[in-house]
C-alpha cells in the first residue's frame, strides 16, 4: 500500500492487514475488496462533531483510501461449444495491496484526544 501524509502534523494511527485496513487502532475498519468496483473507488474518511471516524462525510478529513478498478482476465475453461470454439470465462484477480492508496490528513486539535490506544 502506498501511503502520502498530507501536513507535517500528527496523523491517525493505521494498520494493513491482509484484507482489511484499520484506522485509529480498529476504531474504522475497512475491508477493500468489498468496496473495489471496475473502476477506481475513493473513500472518504472523515472526523465526526462527536470525534468519530466514518466513510462518507463529516467535519475534517481524517483520511482519502483510493482504491484501484478490479482487473479481469479470460480463462481457457477447457471446454468448447458447439462448434469447436474454446470457452473462456471472466476472472476478478484479487485486489493488489500495492497498488491502494492510503492518504494520511493532519488531525486536527480538536480531535487529538479521541486517538485511541494501540490495543
Amino acid at each position: 500500500m502506498n501511503v502520502e501524509l498530507i501536513g507535517d502534523g500528527t496523523k491517525i494511527p493505521y494498520k494493513m492487514g491482509s484484507k482489511i485496513l484499520s484506522l485509529n487502532n480498529d476504531e474504522l475498519k475497512l475491508r477493500l475488496e468489498d468496496y473495489q468496483k471496475d473502476v477506481a473507488v475513493f473513500l472518504d474518511v472523515f472526523w465526526t462533531s462527536e470525534g468519530v471516524l466514518q466513510v462518507g462525510s463529516g467535519e475534517a478529513y481524517a483520511a482519502n483510501v483510493i482504491i484501484p478498478p478490479q482487473v479481469s482476465r479470460e480463462v481457457d475453461t477447457g471446454t468448447v461449444d458447439e462448434d469447436g470454439k474454446a470457452i473462456y470465462e471472466l476472472v476478478k484477480d484479487p485486489l493488489n495491496l500495492d497498488d491502494v492508496t492510503l492518504k494520511l490528513w493532519d488531525i486536527p486539535n480538536k480531535y487529538i484526544k479521541t486517538i485511541k490506544e494501540e490495543v
